[in-house]
């Protein structure tokens, strides 16, 4: 009986091994999620009024997971910085992420209309070599006008 129960040991003994060393092999072949890479997105370092001309000392960058960036936020390296430069379209309070919609950026269509003030006009002139009086206006220059009557 004493054969017996030493063959009945080796083979439990044999199976505990075995059931561990599987278990072994199953974890090491599980591959973990990737961890959520962090993007870097602008805010606005202070309050901000509506009109402003945005500096980047007026922004921040800040890192948040990719899963959490707001939709149409400015983020480092999708966008170029069109954030610096652009007209702030409403006031913000520090800390607020910057969207694409808070800001009309330098070469849209309506930036020129957008940053007159109130009450005052913006008139294209058409400028050539021949009209730019002798060299001394060229196209791109501005040039105060005034018109009396």
């Amino acid at each position: 009986m004493s054969s017996a129960l030493g063959l009945a040991l080796v083979v439990l003994a044999a199976a505990i091994l075995a059931c561990g060393a599987r278990a072994m092999y199953i974890s090491s072949q599980q591959v973990q999620a990737p961890s959520d890479p962090e993007v870097r997105i602008r805010v606005t370092a202070s309050n901000l009024p509506a009109g402003l001309l945005l500096r980047d000392s007026d922004l921040e960058w800040q890192s948040v997971p990719k899963s959490k960036v707001p939709k149409s936020s400015i983020t480092e390296g999708v966008d170029l910085d069109i954030a610096s430069g652009a007209l702030l379209r409403n006031a913000l309070n520090a800390g607020v992420v910057i969207k694409r919609t808070d800001v009309i950026s330098s070469d849209s269509p309506g930036f020129l209309a957008a940053v007159l003030k109130p009450g005052m006009r913006a008139v294209s002139v058409p400028v050539n070599d021949v009209s730019g009086n002798a060299g001394l206006i060229q196209p791109g220059d501005y040039v105060d006008m005034i018109l009396t009557q």
